[in-house]
């Protein structure tokens, strides 16, 4: 069994230095695994996080503070906006929680999963056209195998680690992007976090009172 937990954290201009920066480097890298999950082969737990000066909003905080001023300024009646954030919450939660047949069937950005015999491997494989800036470029290690999905590219594509049965192990990367309706930059933290686990039903705190096994790291500096 994978579990694989998707930690995202977006921030803006206003967030890159002083206390906002301080307060991001106590930002918590893994999280309570759901406890309704029950026995799958690969589990994906999706959680959103967004910074507002020195406090962190999730997923839910951040979509009710947004319709609820959005639908003031329409004009609508408090009634309808409280209609349109029951939806959006239904919405997000269906897709909080994924679950998969195989490790081969995840579309992870820059994350590529493979299985060795009884072992898993994690490479890290830039994607340009799915990601932001700045392109990692360095070693790609098929470049010039035509089968593979990243042939002839000029991008950093290597193996981060290989996990065992039991196993524990964290990849970060970050990046800057445009947001297209303002022109502004805005900024992602992602971190993933993957235990192979062989031991029925996890429980609910297992990626956070345990210490990753191996922990990969591709953190530029988002200027």
């Amino acid at each position: 069994m994978l579990l694989l937990q998707d930690v995202n954290l977006t921030w803006h201009k206003q967030e890159r230095g002083g206390a906002a920066a301080v307060a991001r480097r106590r930002f918590p890298y893994a999280y309570n695994w759901p406890a309704d999950c029950g026995l799958h082969n690969v589990m994906l737990h999706r959680l959103n996080f967004y910074q507002q000066g020195e406090n962190f909003w999730d997923d839910e905080a951040e979509m009710r503070q947004s319709l609820q001023a959005y639908g003031q300024k329409m004009g609508l009646a408090q009634p309808e906006i409280e209609r349109r954030i029951a939806q959006r919450l239904w919405q997000m939660q269906k897709y909080e929680k994924q679950f998969y047949n195989s490790a081969d069937d995840l579309n992870l950005t820059n994350i590529s999963l493979a299985y060795c015999g009884d072992n898993l491997q994690v490479d890290f494989c830039y994607d340009e056209q799915r990601s932001g800036r700045p392109t990692r470029r360095g070693h790609n290690k098929d470049f010039g195998n035509r089968q593979a999905r990243m042939y002839s590219r000029d991008c950093l594509n290597e193996n981060a680690f290989m996990l065992e049965p039991g196993q524990y192990g964290r990849v970060l990367w970050n990046e800057r992007n445009v947001d297209y309706d303002t022109g502004g930059w805005y900024y992602q933290l992602h971190i993933y976090n993957l235990l192979y686990w062989a031991r029925g039903v996890p429980p609910a705190d297992v990626l956070i009172v345990n210490e990753p096994d191996f922990e990969y790291e591709q953190l530029a500096d988002l200027y």
